[in-house]
């Protein structure tokens, strides 16, 4: 899945807006949190558990 999102102001900071599909993929929600994870010319988002073995068991790549 390939995911084209807009870089948004966000306060003094940067902000992207995620799309209900890439919501619905990564099975997250408001309030919950997703790590991002730097790899050769890319980034990985996943969701965080609370649970760390549950979490490596879960990654989902955008």
């Amino acid at each position: 899945m390939v995911t084209k999102v807009e870089v948004i102001a966000v306060g003094d900071e940067l902000g992207i807006v995620l799309p209900p599909e890439t919501l619905e993929h990564l099975k997250v929600s408001i309030g919950d949190t997703v790590n991002f994870t730097e790899t050769a010319n890319r980034f990985r988002i996943s969701r965080l558990d609370s649970d760390p073995d549950t979490h490596l068991n879960s990654k989902h790549n955008v």
